[in-house]
């Protein structure tokens, strides 16, 4: 797996040396030497690795203005030169587009807000929780064991990312499965 939680939780004390501050996703992009994807996929949120490194993460539900987040998009799809996926956010953006989810209803919804155009409006097939939830539960019967991210990417019909989308993070779509997360 490369590195140990505490070798990626030093690199974002590290980096909060430098910055002076609780980091945000930006601060650690500029400084700190591991993708923001790293702590996603180790820890479940960018907000739980910064509290599990000691810090009091920002709760940027609460403190985040909506123009805040609209600028960020702005900011990403001048970037891009169009208009961002939410893959691109949580890669490249400042926040994380669960944020824009929690806040605007949906990452359409958001893009609307912000006078961008969707990605592709034909695409916008919903599936429900249930059906992911079975899925998952297929692929854990199916090969013995609590899937992992790569191994629902590789076999399980669903991205990851829609998990993450639905349920706020892979751990807690294995939890509401009734898998073992670790």
């Amino acid at each position: 797996m490369g590195h140990s939680d505490e070798e990626l939780l030093a690199d974002i004390r590290a980096v909060a040396d430098v910055v002076d501050r609780t980091p945000s996703i930006q601060d650690y992009r500029t400084h700190g030497t591991h993708s923001v994807m790293t702590f996603f996929r180790r820890f479940g949120s960018w907000q739980e690795a910064v509290a599990r490194a000691g810090f009091e993460p920002r709760d940027q539900k609460t403190e985040l203005t909506t123009k805040e987040l609209i600028d960020a998009l702005h900011t990403l799809a001048a970037e891009l030169g169009e208009s961002p996926t939410t893959t691109q956010m949580n890669e490249r953006g400042s926040h994380w587009s669960k944020v824009y989810r929690d806040r605007f209803g949906s990452w359409d919804d958001a893009l609307d807000a912000a006078g961008l155009e969707p990605i592709d409006p034909g695409a916008n097939r919903r599936v429900s929780d249930d059906k992911l939830l079975a899925a998952l539960e297929r692929l854990a019967e199916k090969q013995g064991d609590t899937p992992t991210m790569a191994d629902m990417a590789a076999k399980g019909g669903y991205s990851p990312t829609t998990y993450q989308r639905h349920f706020g993070s892979w751990n807690a779509a294995l939890d509401a499965a009734d898998l073992d997360s670790e």
